[in-house]
C-alpha cells in the first residue's frame, strides 16, 4: 500500500483536531481571565463535530465567560460553526423556584453529580442555597459563601423568592449543641430526624417542657429549649473571642473529614468556618481564602502577643491548613480529629511540624 494512503487518515485526524485544540486553548485563557477562583464560579463547555459542523454547548455562572467563548467559537470554527448552546446559570428551566433551603441535617456537596465524587463541602439544615441547574437526581448549588457543588435533589426544599423571604423574615433559631434529635412528640418517643450544630429551624411555643419547631421543609417536631439560640445574620453582633474558644473546645474529638463542615466531621477550614459562623463571623470556606481576611499579627518569639481567637495559617509553598489560637502558643485545630497543640517546644503537646510550617497569624476578631 502506498505511504500516501497510509498517512491520509492520520492527516485527516490532525486536520480535525487542530481547530478543537485551538478552541480549547482559547477557552482555558477565557476561564483564567474571567474565573480567578474555580471554587466560586462554574464553567463547563465542549465542542463536538457533527458532520461538517462544530457544535458548542456549555454552562457558566459568568456572563463575560459566555460572551468570550461565543466569540472564540466564531473565530475558530468560522462558517463550520453549527448549533451553539451557551447558558448563563441559573438555568431558566428551574422555573419560579429559584431558591432552596437544605432540609436534612447535613447535605454533602460533591464535585460532580455522583456519589463516588469527591466531597468538597457540607451544608447544614436551614442554609439558603442558590440552585443553578439539574442533572438527573442531582442539583448544582451555590452556598451563601459562593462555594459550588452538587447535592441530591431530595436533600433540599425548593422555594420561590417570596417563600424564602417568608422563611428568613420570621423568627428563627440555631441549634447550639454538637448533635441531637428532633422529636415527633414532646415525650421524646419518636424521632423526626437528627440535627447538628448550626442547623436553623423556626421555633414555636413550649409544650411539655420542649420547644415546638418547624423545619425548613415544613416538618414539625420538638427540641430542648436550651439547645436553641437566637439566629442572627453574621456581622449583626460583635463576636467575643472567649465565646469562640469556648465553642471550639466543646468540639474536641470530632473526627477529621475531607470536605467536612459539620459536627459529623470537620476539615481544618470547615472547623474554623463553623466555629466563627456560630459566633456571628462569616469566614470563606477554605484556608487560603480565610487567610485573606483580618490583620496580620507580628508574633513575638514566645507567641505571648497572640490572642485567643486569632487564626494561624500553615503550609509550605501555599496555605494548606488553619487553626484557632487559644492565646499564646497553644491552638486548636482539625487534623485527625479536633484537638489542642502548641507551638512552644517546652509544652508536652508541642507540634514541631506545625511550628516549622507556620506562615503567619491573622486577627479577625476585636475585643468586645
Amino acid at each position: 500500500m502506498p505511504k500516501t494512503l497510509v498517512m491520509l487518515p492520520l492527516l485527516l485526524a490532525m486536520f480535525q483536531a487542530a481547530p478543537l485544540t485551538d478552541f480549547q486553548n482559547r477557552v482555558a485563557e477565557i476561564e483564567k481571565a474571567t474565573i480567578p477562583d474555580k471554587r466560586l464560579e462554574f464553567l463547563q463547555v465542549e465542542a463536538v463535530k457533527q458532520g461538517d459542523k462544530w457544535e458548542v454547548k456549555g454552562d457558566t455562572t459568568v456572563a463575560a465567560a459566555r460572551d468570550g467563548i461565543l466569540e472564540a467559537a466564531r473565530a475558530v470554527f468560522g462558517n463550520r460553526l453549527g448549533k451553539v448552546e451557551l447558558r448563563v446559570l441559573p438555568d431558566s428551566s428551574l422555573g419560579e423556584k429559584t431558591e432552596a433551603l437544605i432540609r436534612v441535617s447535613v447535605a454533602p456537596m460533591r464535585r460532580t453529580p455522583r456519589h463516588s465524587a469527591e466531597m468538597v463541602d457540607q451544608v447544614v439544615m436551614g442554609t439558603p442555597v442558590r440552585p443553578l441547574k439539574e442533572e438527573g437526581s442531582w442539583l448544582l448549588i451555590q452556598t451563601p459563601y459562593r462555594y459550588l457543588g452538587w447535592v441530591e435533589k431530595l436533600m433540599v426544599t425548593r422555594l420561590t423568592q417570596a417563600e424564602l423571604s417568608a422563611w428568613t423574615t420570621g423568627p428563627l433559631a440555631r441549634y447550639s449543641r454538637p448533635s441531637g434529635t428532633v422529636w415527633a412528640h414532646f415525650d421524646e418517643t419518636e424521632p423526626v430526624c437528627d440535627i447538628v450544630l448550626s442547623c436553623v429551624v423556626r421555633p414555636g411555643p413550649m409544650q411539655g417542657g420542649l420547644t415546638a419547631v418547624i423545619l425548613p421543609d415544613g416538618r414539625k417536631g420538638f427540641l430542648p429549649p436550651d439547645s436553641l439560640s437566637p439566629f442572627t445574620v453574621a456581622g449583626h453582633h460583635k463576636p467575643n473571642p472567649a465565646d469562640v474558644v469556648r465553642l471550639a473546645l466543646q468540639l474536641r474529638g470530632i473526627p477529621y473529614l475531607w470536605g467536612g463542615n459539620s459536627t459529623k466531621g470537620f476539615d481544618c477550614s470547615g472547623f474554623t468556618q463553623t466555629v466563627f459562623g456560630m459566633n456571628g463571623v462569616a469566614l470563606p470556606r477554605d484556608a487560603d481564602q480565610q487567610a485573606a481576611l483580618g490583620t496580620k499579627v507580628e508574633s513575638s518569639a514566645d507567641f505571648s502577643n497572640v490572642k485567643a481567637g486569632d487564626l494561624l495559617f500553615f503550609g509550605k509553598d501555599r496555605i494548606t491548613h488553619v487553626a484557632i489560637s487559644l492565646g499564646g502558643a497553644r491552638f486548636i485545630h482539625a487534623s485527625g480529629d479536633v484537638h489542642i497543640k502548641s507551638l512552644a517546644p517546652h509544652d508536652k503537646d508541642f507540634d514541631s511540624e506545625r511550628r516549622d510550617n507556620l506562615q503567619f497569624i491573622k486577627r479577625v476578631l476585636t475585643e468586645p
